[in-house]
């Protein structure tokens, strides 16, 4: 049985600069979203329009050292990886909330 294939290949621009933490066993990991757009053509008017997709990006080890040292707002980047969705409880709120990052 052939296994999935879970790979993501996006350019766009820094929406931030990198957050980038230590966690507690000593690792990096770095935090960021990034913007990609889009254009396309409005069937109804005829005109050209463009949407721009959220991206959010965590990157590990000491490449989140090197996104934290050269990457900013508004830079344009290639990311290459994989998808992963994550879920906590709010704690606000009680109910399961979920968030898809770029691994």
């Amino acid at each position: 049985m052939a296994k999935g294939l879970n790979r993501v290949m996006l350019i766009g621009h820094l929406g931030n600069d990198p957050d980038l933490h230590v966690t507690p066993n000593g690792n990096f990991v770095a935090n960021f979203s990034i913007a990609t757009n889009e254009s396309y053509k409005d069937s109804n008017s005829g005109e050209f329009k463009e949407r721009t997709e959220w991206h959010r990006v965590v990157v590990w080890g000491k490449l989140a050292d090197i996104c934290k040292q050269y990457l900013r707002k508004g830079t344009q980047v290639y990311i290459e990886g994989r998808l992963q969705t994550r879920s906590w409880d709010d704690q606000k709120t009680g109910e399961k909330r979920y968030i898809t990052e770029i691994l």
